[in-house]
């Protein structure tokens, strides 16, 4: 093994003094700093980046908790915006009621409020919180005010089911806005919506012409007639048992919707 001797050990020594010494002149008129810092900006990144492996996952404990606020507090608007949602729907299908009330002086109303659905979803129905204590029998119609949405089938103190137009159970006396009469069934379960069956196979319905409850079928005697259901979309199918047309009708409810219904306690008769 080569050993160093002691005039290059004396060598190296003064060489080391000199480098020194020239550094810290250097330091002290600020000539390295431009070098420094970009040593600094090199390291920092890698030095945190260790000390961040070396203090583990507690270290950015702040930084999440922070994250959990800001997300707890995104889920409370995001929650305040749906209730305003509902409450502006609600109020606007109450003053659509009023406006009903104005247009139909001899049709006593009964505003109801939906609190709850069919929870198996197997049905179209919904529950209000009016019963007979408030006038409500079994087959009175239920509107959105505007539109048809149903008939009263089950009835309680205060409570009533509403078993909506388009559920499969459901029928009502209908015609066209250009004349023919019929019955409009809910075809849900199957698939569609409403249905305006038994059409005089004569007539030639329009694209988009409108369907309106009808007097003359005693299952509905309840409903008031020219409550607009919906309109007429589709090709017409022909009955041949019959020997009628069947016409596919798009309802105007928004069944999906519904927050404030209004009982036809009442017809205009």
């Amino acid at each position: 093994m080569n050993t160093l001797t002691l005039r290059q050990t004396f060598a190296l020594v003064a060489l080391f003094v000199v480098t020194s010494a020239t550094f810290i002149s250097l330091d002290n008129r600020a000539a390295l700093t431009p070098l420094k810092t970009a040593l600094y900006d090199i390291v920092d990144p890698i030095t945190r980046g260790f000390a961040r492996v070396a203090q583990g996952p507690g270290n950015d404990s702040a930084l999440e908790e922070r994250l959990a606020l800001v997300e707890a507090e995104r889920d409370h608007l995001y929650a305040e915006t749906i209730r305003m949602k509902d409450t502006v729907s609600e109020v606007e299908q109450l003053r659509a009621q009023l406006k009903v009330q104005e247009e139909h002086p001899d049709w006593t109303q009964l505003p109801a409020r939906v609190v709850n659905p069919d929870p198996t979803n197997q049905q179209k129905t919904i529950v209000i919180d009016k019963g007979t204590a408030d006038g409500v029998q079994i087959g009175m119609a239920v509107v959105d005010p505007n539109y048809y949405v149903g008939q009263i089938t089950a009835v309680e103190e205060h409570s009533a089911r509403v078993t909506l137009g388009i559920d499969k159970t459901a029928s009502v006396g209908a015609r066209l806005e250009s004349g023919g009469d019929g019955v409009a069934y809910g075809v849900w379960q199957d698939g569609g919506r409403m249905e305006l069956r038994h059409v005089d196979r004569d007539l030639t319905p329009k694209e988009g012409e409108y369907v309106v409850t009808a007097d003359g079928d005693t299952q509905t005697s309840r409903v008031p007639p020219d409550i607009p259901i919906g309109r007429i979309t589709g090709e017409p199918k022909r009955d041949i048992q019959s020997d009628t047309l069947v016409l596919e009708v798009l309802p105007y409810t928004n069944f999906e919707d519904l927050k404030v219904v209004t009982v036809i306690l009442a017809d205009a008769s």
